[in-house]
C-alpha cells in the first residue's frame, strides 16, 4: 500500500493500485495507511499462529465458489474478504456500526455484513460474516461460530472434525444420556445398555396399553320375553323397547312396539324397492325390471342389507327407459344373475327379451 497526490486530495492506494480512500491532509493519509498495515500485520500473525486452513466450498444467495478458510479459535467472530462477499453474497449494512479490537489495541469499525454457507467436517455452517476489506484469507472461521456447530480442531492429525459426529464421544454421550433418562423414570438397567433396549424399556414404563374392548352384551332372555324380542335382538334394539316401555304416562305395549319397528322396515323395503323400479339415472333408480317387483320384496324382507346392496351396485338396466324422449333402444343382456333371477321368476329367455324391448 502506499499514498499518493492527486490534485489537491490524498490517496492511499492498496497492492493491487485500487484506491481506498482520500484525505484533504498528508497526515490523515499516513495514519489511514498505518491503520491497515497494521490490520494485515494483525491478521497475518493471527493466521500464522492458526495452524488450520482449509480449501472448502463457500454458497450465498448469488452463487457458490471454493474459498480459502482460516479456522481461527483466537478469533471471537467470524469475517469473509468483501472481494468474496461481493461475488456469492448479498452485503447488508449492519443495524449500526460494529467496532473491534485487533493485535496492537487499536480499533476496527465494521459496517456491513453477509450470510455464508460453509461446507466443512460433513456439517453446513449457515452463519453471518463480518465483510472486511482486506484479510489474508477468503474466510476466518472463529470461535463463536465453531463452537455453534460443534467443530473442533484436531492440531494432532492437522484435520477439523465434528464433536456432533464423533462416533465413540457420541456414543458414549448418548449412553450416559438414556442412563440417566432411566433413573429418573426408576428404571433399573446396566450401564451399558443399548438405545433400543433403552427405548423398549421406556415405551413399556410410559406408553399405556389400549384399554380392553368392551365385551358384547349377553341380555338375559328374561329381559327379552318381557319386552317381546327374540333372542338375536341387538342391544340397541332391546334398550328401545325398555325406554318405551319405561315412558311414564304412556305405556307401550312390547308388541305394539315390535309391530311399529315392523312397519317400519316394511315401508322402507316397499320404498326400496319402488324407487329401484322406476326409470331415471339416480343411484338406486332404474336397478329392477318391472317383473322383478315381487321377487326384491321377498328377498328385502328376509335380508334388507344385501337387497339394498345388490340394488346400489347393479348397473341401470330399464330397457323400457329406451322409450322416453331422446333415448336409444339398448340391447337386452341377460347375464348370470339375471338368468338366475328369470329361473327362479319361470321366465324364459325369449319372453325376457320380448318383455325389455323398446317394441313391447
Amino acid at each position: 500500500m502506499e499514498i499518493k497526490q492527486v490534485d489537491d486530495k490524498w490517496c492511499v492506494y492498496g497492492a493491487d493500485g485500487a484506491k481506498l480512500a482520500e484525505f484533504d491532509t498528508e497526515e490523515a493519509a499516513k495514519a489511514d495507511l498505518k491503520r491497515r498495515q497494521d490490520e494485515d500485520v494483525e491478521y497475518s500473525g493471527r493466521d500464522q499462529m492458526a495452524s488450520m486452513v482449509s480449501k472448502v466450498r463457500a454458497s450465498g444467495d448469488k452463487s457458490e465458489q471454493d474459498v480459502e478458510v482460516l479456522f481461527d479459535t483466537g478469533a471471537t467472530l467470524s469475517f469473509v474478504l468483501r472481494a468474496v462477499a461481493e461475488k456469492i453474497a448479498t452485503i447488508t449494512k449492519l443495524p449500526r456500526p460494529y467496532t473491534i479490537l485487533i493485535g496492537d489495541g487499536s480499533k476496527l469499525t465494521i459496517t456491513d455484513m453477509a450470510v455464508l454457507s460453509i461446507q466443512a467436517a460433513g456439517e453446513t455452517i449457515m452463519d453471518t460474516f463480518l465483510v472486511l476489506n482486506k484479510t489474508l484469507h477468503d474466510v476466518i472461521l472463529g470461535e463463536a461460530t465453531m463452537r455453534k456447530f460443534g467443530l473442533k480442531i484436531d492440531l494432532e492429525h492437522g484435520t477439523i472434525f465434528s464433536a456432533m459426529k464423533a462416533g465413540p464421544a457420541k456414543e458414549k454421550s448418548m449412553k450416559e444420556f438414556l442412563h440417566k433418562l432411566l433413573l429418573a423414570l426408576s428404571i433399573e438397567a446396566d450401564d451399558e445398555i443399548t438405545e433400543d433396549a433403552a427405548i423398549a424399556l421406556i415405551k413399556a414404563k410410559t406408553v399405556q396399553p389400549d384399554p380392553p374392548k368392551r365385551p358384547k352384551v349377553a341380555i338375559p332372555k328374561s329381559i327379552l320375553d318381557e319386552v317381546g324380542l327374540g333372542d338375536d335382538a341387538t342391544e340397541q334394539e332391546v334398550s328401545g323397547a325398555i325406554m318405551a316401555l319405561k315412558n311414564p304416562g304412556d305405556t307401550i305395549p312390547a308388541e305394539h312396539y315390535h309391530q311399529l319397528h315392523q312397519g317400519l322396515r316394511e315401508r322402507e323395503i316397499a320404498d326400496l324397492v319402488a324407487v329401484a323400479c322406476r326409470a331415471g339415472t339416480g343411484d338406486m333408480e332404474a336397478k329392477l325390471y318391472p317383473h322383478e317387483r315381487e321377487w326384491a320384496l321377498g328377498e328385502a324382507k328376509k335380508d334388507f342389507d344385501k337387497i339394498k346392496s345388490f340394488i346400489r351396485n347393479r348397473p341401470h338396466v330399464l330397457a323400457f327407459m329406451s322409450k322416453l324422449p331422446g333415448q336409444k333402444a339398448d340391447t337386452v343382456v341377460i347375464d348370470d344373475l339375471q338368468a338366475a333371477i328369470n329361473a327362479q321368476l319361470k321366465v324364459s329367455p325369449e319372453l325376457f327379451k320380448k318383455y325389455n324391448t323398446a317394441a313391447h
